[in-house]
């Protein structure tokens, strides 16, 4: 059965998918709505204390067994490449919504996230939207930027049968907004934190090491001395690499990787190791 929608939705979904670069670059902190990804920029209040008590335990990498609080949510996302949970999709966003993470700095790696998911579950789409009718306006307008995201076969045939439902103008007009292609987060321009954020978002829902690479592109912006943005960056980045290479023996293996086979980053990578090392053992 079509999934009825009033006649607003058109100029309200429309408002919020703004199918654009930009769209996916919004000023972030998921540090501080999520303890899960962060750069300097985001952190720079939070004592070394605060951080290691929002540490995640070891026994949160095997992912919980639902959504309930936000330490469920934090272990789903952040170790979801290890142990996917695609079926406690619903009760995450549910979740979400009604703790207000839809909203301000929080979106940009929350979209980047959950596109990766729809998008490893295409199959899933559907059910899930069906499912999650019930949360705010602005979570929902969330929900079908993060299905747009995931650039799948399924994503797009749920948007049109929606579009369809629509008054002929704003019709046309969502499918024509709908119609370009969502941009990769590995391709946008590292020009500001938020988009590293985004990056850690898709690892750790995908486990793909492109976006780590990707963000190791930054690093030699520190000897951008003209450019203090790149340099900042490539602050970020490395406090990044050595926090998670610290929490994901993955991000490890990729540093050490690119330590032996990328002379250009060998230095980056043996001082990221050299600061992630230690603190594992902690």
């Amino acid at each position: 059965m079509p999934i009825k929608l009033d006649t607003t939705f058109g100029a309200r979904e429309r408002s919020h998918l703004i199918v654009n670069d930009r769209q996916l670059k919004l000023s972030t902190s998921l540090l501080l709505a999520l303890a899960l990804f962060a750069s300097p920029a985001n952190i720079s209040a939070v004592s070394a204390k605060k951080q290691a008590e929002n540490k995640i335990s070891a026994s949160a990498k095997q992912g919980p067994k639902a959504i309930e609080n936000l330490d469920d949510l934090k272990a789903w996302m952040t170790f979801y490449y290890l142990h996917p949970q695609p079926e406690l999709t619903v009760q995450a966003i549910n979740f979400a919504d009604k703790e207000n993470l839809f909203q301000g700095n929080s979106l940009a790696p929350l979209q980047a996230f959950f596109s990766r998911v729809f998008a490893q579950n295409p199959d899933k789409i559907k059910a899930i939207f069906s499912e999650t009718k019930a949360v705010k306006d602005t979570s929902r307008s969330f929900i079908l930027s993060a299905i747009w995201g995931s650039d799948s076969k399924e994503g797009g045939e749920l948007l049109n049968t929606l579009a369809n439902q629509l008054p002929e103008k704003a019709k046309n007009e969502f499918l024509k907004e709908i119609s370009k292609k969502a941009p990769a987060p590995e391709a946008m321009p590292i020009d500001s934190p938020d988009v590293l954020d985004m990056l850690w978002a898709c690892f750790s829902a995908s486990g793909n090491e492109k976006y780590v690479k990707r963000i190791m592109t930054v690093l030699p912006g520190d000897k951008e001395n003209k450019d203090l943005n790149k340099m900042l960056l490539a602050s970020a980045a490395k406090w990044s690499l050595a926090s998670n290479a610290e929490q994901h023996p993955k991000v490890m293996e990729i540093c050490r990787t690119t330590e032996s086979e990328n002379p250009d980053l060998k230095v980056y990578m043996q001082e990221i190791i050299a600061k992630a090392e230690p603190a594992k053992k902690k």
